[in-house]
């Protein structure tokens, strides 16, 4: 915090760089309660899914019972940095933080510089993934859907060209680098080491119509990383696995009203923090694997009507398609979400809510429902039968002041 006030005053006193700063940001304090344990990250923040059954000696399901937080640690922090003219483009910088991710410590969500010109833009640094942020739910917790909707901030190189006289056709291209807020899982757990040991970054493709309130993106992201760069015997292997994903969605925004929905196909969607994963489809003779990827479908609607009052409804679907190809091991050669739930076929979620806004205030109730359906037979190419379900119901509370 202390770096972000000598940088905002350096700025403000640099007359000749003719530099804008736009502090902006919120302060926000946040409650649940939820009848089970759950996987999460952020303090309990973000919610992913509800735990297994795990029953003790007399029964009893451990995960099962009231639990609670609050916390004020998605409490955020923005500065805006516009600047000079640099080759012919209007230049701009963002630096963006909250305490969500590291407690205490301020975490840096994004930081990046952006070069617009009339009808191109080149973005360097970290930002949120497109296939993330270009359409989110307006869920009022900050998971933002997950893990049916994709959640990602990571660095890239990103390039927009608007086409037609209007600008409404946009065509998106990406290299992106994993971070610490959206990794692969594998043999070590969840890592960016391994995209780090491909030497590839992930791609991305886009293209998105927007014209009087309604838009329509599609793209395709392709992912290729090295689970291993040494086998078990200490040699050098060259292993890789390639994993592509398509996305589609559509958004509708006129007067108070706002419809969205997003649907993602693909193989191995853990970076992206949604299901997903991969397992050693054959060992070969010098000890190296070779891997076949978990092809998963998720998709979401969410619809809002409202300013002052706001009412919203959340709803996502998940289902596990399994792998191509037969997989040598389900129990110890394959790496899933979480780096140990391999027992998943799906999910869904149902989350209404109500928010007032006021002035600078905002504050907010969310009733969500997750339920999971596990299974006790995981199959030779990773689906799972043989189920039951478990359902985590959370309520969920948001007073925020925004700047």
């Amino acid at each position: 915090m202390a770096c972000l006030a000598v940088a905002v005053s350096a700025a403000a006193a640099d007359d000749e760089a003719k530099i804008k700063v736009s502090p902006y940001g919120f302060v926000e304090n946040q409650m649940f309660i939820q009848n089970r344990s759950s996987f999460q990250a952020a303090d309990g923040l973000l919610n992913f899914f509800p735990k297994d059954e795990n029953p003790d000696i007399d029964g009893d399901d451990l995960n099962e019972g009231l639990n609670s937080r609050m916390i004020a640690i998605n409490t955020r922090v923005g500065l805006v940095f516009t600047g000079p003219d640099v080759l012919g483009a209007r230049s701009k910088a963002l630096v963006e933080g909250d305490f969500s991710t590291a407690g205490m410590c301020f975490f840096l969500r994004q930081g990046h510089l952006q070069l617009d010109w009339d009808a191109d833009r080149l973005l360097f640094g970290q930002t949120g993934h497109p296939m993330c942020t270009d359409l989110m739910p307006g869920t009022i917790n900050i998971a933002i859907g997950s893990p049916f909707n994709a959640l990602n901030r990571s660095p890239m190189l990103r390039y927009d060209h608007l086409f037609l006289e209007d600008k409404s056709l946009d065509l998106t291209l990406a290299a992106i680098y994993q971070f610490c807020s959206g990794v692969s899982v594998g043999p070590n757990g969840k890592s960016n080491e391994y995209q780090t040991n491909s030497g590839i970054p992930e791609m991305w493709l886009g293209l998105k119509y927007s014209v009087n309130g309604f838009s329509v993106e599609t793209g395709v992201d392709w992912t290729n990383i090295s689970p291993r760069t040494v086998n078990d015997n200490n040699r050098k292997v060259s292993e890789r696995i390639s994993c592509p994903s398509a996305l589609l969605q559509m958004s509708y925004n006129t007067g108070k009203l706002s419809l969205r929905a997003k649907t993602i196909y693909g193989y191995d969607l853990t970076h992206l923090n949604m299901a997903g994963g991969y397992g050693v489809s054959k060992i070969n003779s010098d000890g190296s694997y070779e891997y076949s990827a978990l092809r998963q479908t998720s998709s979401w609607i969410f619809a809002s009507y409202g300013s002052t009052w706001r009412v919203g409804l959340f709803g996502g679907f998940m289902k596990n398609l399994g792998a191509d190809d037969d997989l040598v091991d389900t129990d110890k050669l394959l790496w899933v979400y979480n780096g140990s739930v391999n027992n998943i076929d799906m999910m869904y979620r149902i989350c209404p809510q109500i928010e007032y806004n006021v002035a600078n205030i905002s504050l907010g109730l969310e009733c969500e429902l997750t339920t999971v359906y596990y299974g006790d037979t995981v199959g030779k190419r990773g689906k799972v039968t043989d189920t039951y379900n478990v359902t985590n119901r959370r309520l969920f509370l948001s007073a925020k002041y925004n700047f």
